[in-house]
């Protein structure tokens, strides 16, 4: 399950960090050679070929958490590692840089302190 409520005020802060969790996703998504169609529909039949439950993910989660309108959750983290070939850690330490602010490379803050 994802986390999306446009009217959190939270949300404007999240926003960027959920838009570069989606990039990562999306890049790791379309790096893949043998997913077939190359899809996001493609994608979610290829997770389920990899022991995945038949409704893992819908093709609208996908496409939100691609696009930066839902947070995964961790279990939905854990899955896309499962589906997307790659070591569970290392999409956790990914995503984990998702967290930092380019410009400065310290985490991001919910509290502005100058």
């Amino acid at each position: 399950m994802t986390v999306r409520n446009r009217n959190n005020a939270r949300n404007s802060i999240d926003r960027p960090v959920m838009v570069r969790i989606g990039e990562i996703i999306k890049q790791l998504r379309k790096s893949l050679t043998d997913v077939n169609p190359p899809t996001r529909e493609g994608f979610i039949d290829a997770g389920s070929d990899l022991g995945l439950p038949a409704d893992w993910i819908t093709e609208k989660s996908l496409a939100n958490i691609e696009n930066g309108l839902n947070m995964p959750s961790l279990r939905t983290l854990y899955n896309l590692s499962i589906a997307l070939q790659t070591d569970t850690t290392e999409l956790f330490i990914k995503i984990s840089q998702a967290f930092l602010n380019d410009d400065e490379r310290k985490p991001l803050s919910r509290l502005s302190v100058e």
